[in-house]
């Protein structure tokens, strides 16, 4: 503590290197671990109680195949879903999902937050092409409300749509983080290009069949070009797709470490050759090298825990910085609406930087303390000759 405050203003200057590196190396671990929850959630939203997907690559596949699908022996239900993008007049990306209101019920779960009917009639809403359902968090962002009219870009130019209807923020609504378009699944082939097409069929098994024997049996009715798998399998592609991105991240924030790790091995290596006769005066008396190694391990390693707990925090508020750049980079990398939700410095988070300012210290002061531990007390005694050689 003593060598620690006799040059505070290096001791300031080498704790907060090691700040910066954990504060930035904390903010991506907490954008990404609210990404990763983020995607799940909305993943999860989207496909509710389906357990098995069928999809046909990017062009889709006929809708017809609906019926052979609905035949086969243990589905209770199956769902065809049109899901492309639509964009407002601001240039705003939303999810489209066009799916088949009369049987959706059985897959997601559609309420408002007054527990009223999302839509009134049904038969209605389908008889009109221009009805579209907005979660309540996206229209209340935009000041929308029921019978306003909300402006798209589609296959025949801009379409002014009537919003008939609004989703409380659970189940679909979740999803995208509520940035989604909700109608008719026929009116989405109409406007949208994909007349006679769907481009998937969410299945529900019925309850205590063998999820995977349906599968089979559904790839045998369908023939091969389609792909029948667990949304489970879908989610995890998509998560490896995301954490590539989120390597790179993490690489930088590496990096910021590494350049912690120097200042405080440099620092360490200062301190050992100003304190050169001290250590022999303490090998002269008996201390163990060991000791020696320890002692000057435990003060950088004093110094990389400091660090930590400046750096957490402080990471903590680059995150919050950070975030919104973050998440416009994934949403273009991924073609897919990523918002990063709460951000949270919780007691795990805060350990985890606490032991990587430890091993930061520890690791940088290793070889200096080594060295250190290695001098020989007579030579380390004898006053030095000032005088060059």
């Amino acid at each position: 503590l003593r060598s620690l405050f006799s040059h505070p203003g290096r001791t300031a200057l080498t704790i907060l290197s090691v700040a910066a590196g954990i504060a930035l190396s904390t903010s991506i671990s907490l954008i990404n671990e609210a990404t990763l929850r983020f995607f799940r959630e909305s993943f999860d939203s989207a496909l509710g109680r389906t357990s098995l997907s069928i999809s046909g690559g990017d062009s889709g596949f006929s809708e017809d195949l609906i019926n052979p699908v609905e035949g086969v022996p243990g589905v209770q239900s199956a769902v065809p879903v049109v899901e492309t993008r639509a964009w407002t007049d601001a240039g705003e990306n939303l999810t489209l999902f066009g799916v088949d209101l009369l049987r959706e019920k059985s897959v997601r779960s559609y309420r408002s937050s007054t527990g009223r009917k999302i839509i009134g009639d049904a038969m209605s809403f389908i008889a009109q092409p221009d009805s579209i359902i907005l979660a309540e968090s996206f229209a209340a962002k935009h000041h929308l409300k029921l019978d306003d009219t909300l402006r798209l870009s589609t296959v025949k130019g801009k379409v002014d749509f009537k919003i008939r209807g609004l989703l409380a923020p659970e189940g679909l609504a979740k999803a995208h983080g509520g940035h989604l378009v909700i109608m008719d699944v026929d009116a989405a082939r109409l406007h949208f290009g994909k007349l006679g097409a769907t481009d998937r069929i969410d299945v529900v098994v019925e309850e205590g069949a063998d999820v995977a024997i349906v599968a089979e049996r559904i790839r045998v009715a369908l023939g091969p070009g389609l792909t029948v798998e667990r949304p489970e399998l879908q989610s995890e592609h998509s998560e490896r797709m995301l954490k590539s991105f989120q390597i790179m991240l993490r690489f930088f924030g590496t990096l910021a470490l590494l350049v912690g790790v120097f200042l405080i091995a440099n620092t360490v290596n200062i301190s050992v050759t100003e304190r050169r006769k001290e250590i022999g005066t303490l090998r002269a008396i008996g201390t163990p090298r060991r000791m020696i190694l320890l002692m000057i391990v435990g003060e950088s390693g004093v110094i990389g825990a400091l660090g930590a707990l400046v750096g957490a925090p402080l990471g903590r508020l680059m995150a919050t910085v950070m975030v919104d750049s973050v998440s416009r980079a994934m949403t273009l990398t991924q073609q897919n609406r990523i918002e990063v939700g709460t951000l949270h410095l919780g007691l795990a988070e805060l350990s985890s930087a606490l032991v990587m300012g430890l091993l930061t210290g520890v690791f940088a002061a290793f070889w200096p303390a080594w060295k250190a531990s290695r001098i020989q007390p007579i030579a380390a005694m004898k006053k030095q000759d000032p005088r060059p050689s």
